[in-house]
């Protein structure tokens, strides 16, 4: 880490991966914007491709191969929110991959060139994680993390913390108001 005092002249600069140096940090970050451009270029095309040759030959290696060649991060299930959106293709958690849907699987149900017009990258679906992803136990992980993060700024603040069963009734409220809708 970096040792930081009141004397401007004597400051460390931490080294990673070669990077010394504020500058050389923002020409890094230069050089990942202009790659990310073109790797979402790169992908929209054969993605688009996969989805023409999954329709004309019912093959989804490609759609599959790309998926699994992209890094585990935001851009690989904005891709596989947008597959799904314009091909009749659902997700095979178990193999992780594209499988064909035999019921659909008819020409007007391929959207290739609505695909084709629509960067993954923009598709509104792929900003949020597919319903199918989302499972009550994600839900509740999620809202137990939040809720420590809640208690824990309280009781730093010196804050009461509200009583076991006033947080049992909003839960339930909550609950109830979200099955019956």
């Amino acid at each position: 880490m970096s040792k930081r005092n009141n004397d401007a002249t004597d400051v460390k600069e931490t080294t990673f991966a070669g990077i010394t140096s504020k500058g050389q940090a923002l020409k890094v970050i230069a050089s990942i914007a202009k790659r990310g451009r073109t790797l979402d270029k790169d992908i929209h095309t054969v993605a688009s491709y996969g989805i023409a040759h999954a329709r004309d030959h019912g093959d989804l290696t490609i759609l599959n191969k790309l998926y699994a060649a992209m890094p585990k991060s935001g851009r690989r299930e904005g891709l596989k929110a947008w597959v799904r959106e314009f091909a009749p293709v659902r997700w095979n958690k178990d193999k992780e991959q594209f499988a064909m849907v035999s019921k659909k699987n008819l020409p007007e149900n391929w959207k290739v060139e609505e695909a084709h017009a629509t960067p993954f990258w923009e598709y509104e679906g792929s900003r949020e994680v597919a319903a199918a992803d989302i499972t009550v136990d994600r839900l509740m992980n999620s809202f137990a993390n939040r809720f420590k993060k809640y208690v824990a700024q309280q009781k730093a603040k010196g804050q009461p913390i509200p009583a076991q069963d006033t947080i049992e009734n909003q839960l339930h409220k909550v609950l109830n108001t979200v099955l019956s809708a």
